[in-house]
């Protein structure tokens, strides 16, 4: 095996690690008897939404810039490039749409939600 793919294998068992132990350890236990449930007041929704709509703003805003940033780049390193890197390029156009679509899509779809 490459010593790339061992380093790559021991994060994974790493992270599955701390995903079974992390559970097991951070459970916490309460008296089932005595919980009343708090009701929520729409003061309590305006709060939360005051507080993640600037956090999907700025992501949202950034993955603009990002994204125009790239398309810039990637345009004119297509245009100046040869033909087999100009393949290359459409290759590596296509994940950059599809997180692009998500970006869009995941910012929209939240700031619907609020």
């Amino acid at each position: 095996m490459k010593k790339g793919n061992i380093k790559y294998i021991s994060i994974i068992i790493g992270i599955i690690i701390l995903l079974i132990l992390i559970p097991s350890v951070s459970c916490a236990t309460f008296d089932v008897d005595n919980y009343t449930p708090k009701t929520l007041l729409p003061s309590d929704y305006t709060t939360f939404i005051d507080k993640v709509e600037p956090i999907i703003s700025a992501m949202a805003t950034f993955g603009v810039v990002l994204s125009v940033i790239t398309v810039i780049v990637m345009g004119i390193k297509y245009m100046v490039g040869s033909a087999s890197e100009k393949a290359d390029y459409k290759n590596s156009m296509i994940p950059f749409l599809v997180g692009a679509i998500m970006i869009f899509g995941i910012s929209t779809v939240l700031k619907l939600a609020i």
